[in-house]
């Protein structure tokens, strides 16, 4: 697991469309080191986050779990330790976190995320972006 990670729990996040649902996020620091390296790096701890995480009902019951990796690049001129700079955020259904759970596979974590950005790599062939208007699911929305 990273060293430094925080955690966040809103049980009751507005979203756009007026209808407020659950989000658990997570966001940890990553790096030094080459992009691609780290890339491998974020998808494993992805995996083992998601696991260990999916012991816990309160992530399996929320709506919306994020994990976000940040880049620490300490020789850079504008690297501020407090804000490192977005590299690859994850986001999946407490759902989606729940059956991955019950087949005791994580393997499947990029085709179960709703949303995957790379902000380093905008080609990166994980990429997509969920639209929740094009949900079934019309409880929730970003």
């Amino acid at each position: 697991m990273p060293a430094r990670f925080r955690v966040s729990y809103d049980p009751a996040f507005p979203g756009s469309n007026g209808k407020l649902f659950s989000w658990f996020q997570v966001v940890f620091k990553v790096g030094p080191g080459e992009d691609s390296t780290i890339r491998m790096q974020v998808h494993n701890l992805f995996e083992r986050m998601l696991a260990a995480f999916s012991e816990l009902n309160l992530v399996c019951e929320s709506d919306l779990v994020s994990l976000s990796a940040r880049r620490h690049y300490p020789d850079s001129k504008i690297y501020n330790p407090d804000h490192p700079f977005m590299f690859i955020e994850a986001e999946w259904s407490g759902s989606a976190v729940r059956a991955m759970s019950k087949q005791a596979n994580f393997t499947s974590w990029a085709t179960a995320c709703l949303d995957y950005s790379n902000l380093f790599d905008r080609n990166d062939p994980l990429t997509k972006k969920y639209s929740w208007k094009d949900s079934s699911s019309a409880d929730v929305d970003a």
